[in-house]
């Protein structure tokens, strides 16, 4: 049937601690999400992307990997350099 589509785990929809929202998604998926634009005061790249899996269980795995997201100097910061 159709509905046998979309049974199965899934991972609810959740905001992680640093504010991005994570969407409703299959278990076994990893999903992605641009980098939060501001944390603690700092502007980030918001063209790069987080990363966080949706356990075959259907919870999320407790790790984001945050490691593309990079602070944006600003410019009267990057010319002193």
């Amino acid at each position: 049937s159709l509905a046998s589509n979309v049974s199965g785990p899934q991972c609810n929809a959740s905001v992680d601690l640093i504010g991005t929202c994570w969407p409703r998604s299959p278990a076994g998926q990893l999903v992605v999400r641009p980098c939060p634009a501001f944390f603690y005061g700092v502007r980030y790249n918001t063209t790069n992307n987080g990363y966080r899996e949706c356990l075959a269980n259907g919870s999320w795995a407790a790790r984001v990997n945050y490691s593309e997201c990079q602070e944006i100097l600003n410019e009267e910061e990057w010319l002193r350099m």
